[in-house]
């Protein structure tokens, strides 16, 4: 089965409800994927001018990223011909050849306006991507990008 970051193998039993033989069986499948990682990442955020009370701040960056936990449950599945019912099915195996460490790029945007001389309020939006691959097989390559974007109050002191 297909996941985010690659296959996995997966048992499935199936029963037949009545004797038919020579027949397709469509499954529909419900996986369930969480993939949590830590990164660690140096930027620079340059300030330009004001445009009409915003303060525009262009980032850049580099940094790590190191996959903590990667979760794949099958959850449910279902035969869509009546002929069939779902047993029972487990994933059997997750991806054996997933790299955990990966260097990143980011870039972003984001816009800033003052309230007093100390508040300000801003959003900003980034996009981060791996450099390297997370898993290679056969021609089945994996690589996360990901958007970010936040809202934040900054107080200075």
């Amino acid at each position: 089965m297909a996941t985010p970051v690659g296959f996995v193998q997966s048992d499935l039993v199936i029963h037949r409800n009545s004797d038919i033989s020579d027949t397709e069986v469509l499954i529909d499948i419900k996986n369930y994927h969480r993939i949590q990682s830590l990164d660690l990442e140096l930027n620079l955020n340059y300030q330009m001018r004001d445009i009409f009370g915003l303060t525009p701040i262009v980032s850049v960056g580099a940094g790590v990223q190191y996959i903590v936990d990667l979760n794949n449950e099958l959850k449910s599945f279902t035969p869509e011909q009546t002929d069939f019912s779902a047993g029972k099915g487990a994933i059997t195996s997750d991806q054996p050849s997933l790299q955990t460490w990966s260097p990143t790029l980011s870039a972003g945007l984001g816009f800033e306006k003052r309230i007093s001389n100390n508040i300000s309020v801003g959003v900003n939006g980034g996009y981060l991507f791996n450099i390297n691959e997370l898993q290679k097989m056969n021609s089945f390559r994996t690589r996360v990008h990901r958007f970010n974007g936040g809202i934040y109050l900054r107080r200075s002191f």
